[in-house]
This record gives structure tokens, sequence and C-alpha cells, in this order.
């Protein structure tokens, strides 16, 4: 991979099927999706249609192929291609702690440092997973989706720092800050941990313990980060948002100010939440019938939370007025309701000048009062 390079899997899973007959090959490319030009998998009774056998047949034509690959892969004339391409992933697991999940192995290793074609990139998972002793899958992992690990690594001490960590996190009822997070993740490294996550570290000079547990949370499922840089468990509706209200809430808090409602629309669907992108009407409505929100501006609303005062700019400049008794210059009266709500100088100025409503007399220049 040195300047740019690939490694040449195709050239090496070619050689590889060289071991099988024709039948065998077309069987495990259909089984398997190994080559470009399919697009999924078939199945046992579909093959067996094509080729006017049993399923069992096929079945049984799949595992010899299987098996005759298998001897392939230790016969000295292929163990040291293939050696070449396991050695390159051994790497990669190693700088990520021994474990990655399988898009991010797919996205960051596989696709970008191999020469696949004519194969698929399911030729190269079927390779490790039938062929190589060195690496496994675990697909049923608590606090991770599927992944591929070096097989002597026991990804079950990470699992047990996990646990520790997602239990307090679910007694505090809190989000951490990844700072928090880190720190009591560290707490529940014990000696076992160190020794075996040193494994990996002696191999790679500029690896560390912080570089793996941090890769650890980048891959973890069951602690996850919300738009706001706090961590919890991955069900909080502060963390993943599912309904509309919670993530608008994350929207704002976020922003710290009053939103148009198009705006927090495009916040919305432009953040990593789960679910279908919504239109800005929806998003209006739950403003609207929400308790946690408060309209801040004509079409701006901000968190109830905030304390900030509801209603139209010129709601707030009459509340001004009101309290005041008495007329008011423009700067006066910004000052007031600025100490309400942020609001922005021209908008108090446009309001007073255009009132529609006419709720505002103008008694002298720059001077304000209230309509009796």
């Amino acid at each position: 991979m040195e300047n740019g390079t690939k490694i040449n899997f195709s050239a090496v899973f070619a050689k590889l099927l060289q071991s099988l007959n024709e039948r065998e090959q077309e069987v495990l490319r259909r089984r398997y999706q190994l080559t470009s030009d399919l697009d999924d998998y078939q199945t046992l009774q579909e093959i067996g249609n094509m080729y006017k056998i049993t399923r069992e047949r096929v079945r049984q034509i799949e595992n010899e192929g299987v098996r005759k690959l298998r001897e392939a892969a230790r016969a000295a004339q292929f163990a040291e291609d293939l050696q070449s391409v396991v050695s390159h992933l051994h790497r990669f697991l190693e700088r990520h702690g021994g474990l990655a999940n399988e898009d991010y192995l797919m996205e960051n290793f596989i696709l970008p440092s191999h020469d696949l074609e004519p194969y698929h990139s399911q030729a190269y998972l079927f390779t490790i997973d039938q062929l190589v002793d060195s690496v496994e899958k675990v697909s049923d992992s608590e606090h991770f989706p599927d992944f591929w690990k070096l097989s002597d690594f026991n990804h079950g001490l990470v699992e047990d720092v996990f646990n520790k960590v997602a239990a307090e996190l679910e007694a505090s009822k809190v989000p951490f800050d990844r700072a928090a997070l880190m720190q009591a993740i560290k707490k529940n490294v014990g000696a076992e941990h160190k020794q075996h996550f040193g494994q990996l570290i002696s191999k790679h000079q500029d690896l560390d313990e912080d570089a793996l547990l941090n890769t650890y949370v980048d891959f973890s499922k069951s602690i996850k980060g919300n738009i706001l840089g706090e961590y919890g468990m991955s069900h909080w509706d502060n963390i993943l948002p599912k309904r509309l209200g919670d993530k608008i809430y994350l929207v704002l808090k976020r922003t710290g100010q009053p939103l148009h409602f198009n705006e927090i629309a495009e916040q919305v669907n432009g953040s990593d939440f789960p679910g279908k992108k919504v239109c800005p009407a929806t998003i209006h409505n739950e403003l609207i019938f929400n308790d946690k929100f408060v309209l801040a501006n004509r079409g701006y609303y901000a968190l109830k939370e905030w304390n900030l005062i509801g209603g139209t700019v010129g709601d707030l400049i009459v509340r001004v007025l009101r309290e005041a008794g008495s007329p008011m210059t423009l700067k006066e009266i910004c000052t007031k309701v600025l100490e309400l709500r942020p609001v922005n100088q021209t908008t108090v100025y446009l309001t007073l000048l255009n009132n529609k409503r006419g709720l505002f007399n103008r008694v002298d220049k720059g001077v304000f009062g209230l309509n009796q």
C-alpha cells in the first residue's frame, strides 16, 4: 500500500479459484456474490433451478468448493500470496484496537486499499471468513455492530469495560461529555485489560491506550454521542432522538438562540438523526403544539426553558411601554426589549415605524408611546 499501491487481491483470489472446477466456481460465485456483475446473493433454490438440480445438490457443491479452497489456501503455492493479503488486514485491525466494524472496514480498508475487479468486495469478506483462521467475525455483540477481529484478541475485555460504563450512565441518567466518558472508561480498565491492549500497542510505535479507547467509543452502538457532544445510551431520547420534538429540542439547544422554523427544518434534516426527512410545515406544527417551545418572533421559536418572553416584537414593545407608563425613546425601547429577548434592533425600529396593528403613537422625533 506504499505510494498508493493497492493490494492485488484479485490476482490472489483468481489463483485460488483455479483449484475449483467450473461448476464449483459458478456455485460459489452466485452463492456469495463473488463478482461485481452480481447484484446480490443467490439462494440454493435459484441456483438449483438454473442447473436443474436439487437444493441439496447445490449445497453439496458449495461445501465441496469451500473445502477445496481451504485446502488450497494451506498449500505452499497459495499460502504466501494469501498471507500478503492477510498481513495488511492484521495491521489495520491492530491499529483499531483489534477489531473494526464491518462497514468501517469496508469503507476505510477493503475498498480503498485493494484491487478487487472483477471481483466484488464480498469476495474479500468470503476469503477472510472461510479461508483465514487468524481473523473472525462477531455478530452478537451487545456493544458493537457486526465486526471483524483478530482471533486472538479477547473482545470480551472491551465488552466488560463498556458494560460497566453503560451501568454508570444508566444510573446517572445524565449524558457525559467526551472527557468525562473517557475518564469513566479508563477507571474501568484494569491490569488484565492493559496487558491485552499492550500487545497491540507494542506493534505500533505511534499507538497508545487513549487511541484504542477512543476507537472503541467511535465503534460503539450502545454508547453514542449527540449533536451537542454529549454521550449517553443510544436508546435515550436526548442522544439518538426518534420523536420530532426531541430532534427540534437538540437543534435549538445547540444553536442557543431562536430559529425560524424553516431553518430548524434544515438543521433537523441535516443532522444524523434516525428517521425520514421532514418538511417545514411538519416542523411548524410540532413547534406550535409542543409545550417545550415558545414563539419568539414571527416564525421564530425558542426553548421554553430559556424563559424568554414569547410573542412578536410588537408584543414585546407593548409590554415595555405599558410597564414604563409613558413614552420612551427608540434607544430606551430597544434596551428594554433586549432585556426580555435577543432581538435585532432594526426589527424593533421597523416594527415601530410600520405600526401595522396601530399599537404605537409617535409623540416626538424618535419618541414612541402606546395608543390609548
